[in-house]
């Protein structure tokens, strides 16, 4: 996670993406680790969870890297398909 400057006065939205994993430290000290569901000027939601933007003393942010990500789905599938291709190749017939 990368840590992000809060005193820039950046809005949330420049920050923070839809399924961007944050870790928020508040001014309480309470520190709370979720995926994005929801952003806006305000506040961050995620896991049942809503963060106002003035609670924020912390926040560290890991992006969604959307082509890793399908890559891999893409790449399992196709070694799943493959696994059960080869199976099926060595089925025994019965009469």
């Amino acid at each position: 996670m990368q840590p992000v400057d809060t005193e820039s006065g950046e809005t949330l939205l420049n920050i923070v993406e839809h399924g961007d994993e944050v870790k928020i430290t508040t001014h309480d000290d309470d520190v709370v680790q979720f995926v994005v569901a929801e952003i806006d000027e305000e506040a961050i939601v995620g896991n049942g969870k809503t963060i106002a933007r003035e609670d924020v003393r912390e926040l560290e942010v890991k992006k969604l890297n959307v082509p890793a990500t399908v890559g891999l789905v893409v790449g399992l599938t196709a070694i799943g398909l493959q696994v059960i291709g080869v199976s099926a190749g060595f089925a025994p017939i019965t009469y």
